[in-house]
């Protein structure tokens, strides 16, 4: 298996690379190629969680309308709390004005992404478990390794949420503990036309998901100009690092033999 992991900032173009990368290896019959997320079991939970969450925000700005929900309304009516349905305020304003959700496809249940939200319980259960989201997405991607029967294919599974040092490390540990895995670890840099590195806006950049692998030694970087020129040239380099890869896979294996 090779797995890839794209990092780090977001809005870089990371999702981007990872479909145009399987769009151009999907057309080998050699690989089956499918893209994963660290994220993917965030936002299942998140969806869960989002009936509630999104009711205790209309909670607290009905009984602090001068506030801001999403500054105060976590320390002051912590989610943990409104997961237990013990919380009794909650519980019985909720069953006087109770709201329905209309659910969404595109962000599990969500009617927008909720990057507050996102961001909130995904560092709560990191501060639980380091590991947590590792662990999750690990077992997913052990179960469809497991499941691929084809013979002479070779699974490649792409990561591009990287954002911490324990997930790039965790991919590198996999080619590590067995031989037949390679793991490496790709940053993507969207830049302007000058050299600057161009930063999203809608995300805190001091939030540890935006600078956990800032002086991480990434195995290649890949330059994303803005426009479609930019995006065609991110795909080159990764094609030409993708058959570099192989192309030392083979060696080994010769030298091995």
């Amino acid at each position: 298996m090779i797995i890839i992991g794209i990092g780090n900032k977001a809005r870089q173009g990371k999702d981007t690379l990872a479909l145009a990368l399987k769009e151009w290896l999907d057309l080998d019959p050699k690989f089956e190629v499918k893209i994963f997320h660290f994220a993917d079991a965030l936002k299942e939970e998140c969806f869960r969680l989002h009936f509630k969450w999104d009711s205790v925000k209309l909670w607290w700005h009905l009984h602090n309308p001068n506030l801001s929900p999403k500054e105060t309304a976590p320390d002051a009516f912590p989610i943990t709390q409104v997961i237990e349905p013990r919380n009794s305020n909650f519980m019985r304003w909720l069953h006087v004005n109770g709201r329905v959700i209309e659910s969404c496809v595109v962000y599990n249940g969500m009617e927008q992404k909720d990057t507050y939200l996102l961001q909130f319980w995904g560092s709560f259960r990191r501060e639980q478990d380091k590991s947590y989201w590792i662990v999750k997405l690990s077992d997913t991607l052990f179960r469809w390794e497991d499941e691929s029967t084809s013979t002479g294919i070779t699974n490649v599974a792409l990561i591009p949420d990287t954002r911490y040092e324990n997930e790039a490390n965790w991919i590198r540990f996999l080619a590590l503990r067995d031989e037949r895995t390679l793991g490496k670890v790709w940053r993507v840099r969207r830049s302007d036309h000058f050299g600057a590195q161009k930063l999203s806006g809608d995300r805190d950049p001091r939030h540890p998901s935006e600078i956990d692998l800032d002086t991480y030694q990434f195995d290649a970087e890949l330059v994303n100009l803005d426009g479609k020129v930019g995006i065609e040239g991110m795909l080159a380099q990764a094609q030409n690092l993708f058959t570099d890869l192989l192309l030392k896979r083979e060696l080994n294996e010769k030298t091995k033999s």
